[in-house]
């Protein structure tokens, strides 16, 4: 599905509806640096795509498995430098990017990177930057996740 689980992660209460995971340090990091917030994953997603968001360098990384809760990441988003939010995670297309639309103009900050099933393919360039800086296509592989945040930062530095 999204790679394998791991258990090495104490979970934070952060509020009602995020939670923060909190990683165990020494680990190999990749050539990003900040950290992320995931929205709209599944529990068992979560870890998987953490693990991935780890090996690409980034951390902490907090989640927000709802992803009608994208409001509740307005308190986060001054602190992520990338939101990672699973598109299939909303009940309707439409509703989730109605969500992005409204967060982006709210939280101009973060990278925004769309994971989702529907796309046919990974979308790297910034044609859809009302909603996102890059797409990529699931199920994920750590590679394309790390090529995808990658673009997503450059496409959102050069929109600033």
């Amino acid at each position: 599905m999204w790679g394998r689980q791991t258990k090495d992660a104490k979970k934070l209460a952060f509020s009602d509806n995020v939670v923060a995971l909190d990683f165990v340090s020494g680990l190999e990091r990749g050539q990003l640096s900040g950290n992320a917030c995931l929205v709209g994953f599944d529990e068992n997603d979560i870890l998987a795509v953490r693990d991935m968001v780890r090996q690409a360098g980034l951390s902490p990384v907090m989640s927000c498995a709802t992803a009608s809760l994208m409001r509740d990441l307005q308190m986060i988003s001054t602190t992520s430098s990338f939101v990672i939010v699973n598109l299939d995670g909303f009940s309707d297309v439409d509703v989730g990017v109605d969500a992005l639309i409204k967060f982006r103009r709210m939280c101009p900050d973060p990278s925004v990177l769309i994971v989702s099933r529907t796309v046919l393919n990974d979308e790297l360039g910034s044609h859809r930057r009302a909603i996102a800086d890059a797409t990529l296509r699931a199920p994920l592989s750590g590679e394309r996740l790390a090529a995808g945040l990658a673009a997503a930062r450059c496409n959102h530095a050069e929109a600033s």
